[in-house]
C-alpha cells in the first residue's frame, strides 16, 4: 500500500463505518437488497432498487427511529415533514 492509499484510508475510515452501517440497516430491513441474493448488474436496476430501499429505510426511521438517533438524542423529523422535503 502507497503512503497515498494509507491517508486515503485513513481519512475514510469513519466515513466508510457509517456508510457500512446504513447499509447494513437497508438490508436488515429489506433482505432482497443485499448483494449476496443474486443482483445481477446490468441486468436489473439495482440503483433504482437500493435508492426506493433507502428512502423506504428513512421512513422507517422517522416512524421508529433509529439506535444511533436515540443515542445521541438527535431524533428523526416526522415522516410528514420528511416527504414534504421541508428542513429538519
Amino acid at each position: 500500500m502507497t503512503v497515498a492509499q494509507a491517508a486515503m484510508n485513513a481519512i475514510m475510515s469513519p466515513l466508510r463505518v457509517t456508510v457500512e452501517w446504513g447499509f447494513g440497516k437497508i438490508v436488515n430491513l429489506w433482505p432482497w437488497l443485499d448483494y449476496r441474493t443474486n443482483q445481477q448488474i446490468l441486468k436489473r436496476p439495482i440503483g433504482l432498487y437500493l435508492d426506493v430501499g433507502n428512502l423506504l429505510t428513512n421512513m422507517h426511521t422517522c416512524i421508529y427511529g433509529s439506535i444511533i438517533s436515540s443515542r445521541f438524542k438527535m431524533y428523526p423529523p416526522a415522516l410528514e415533514l420528511y416527504m414534504a422535503g421541508g428542513r429538519f
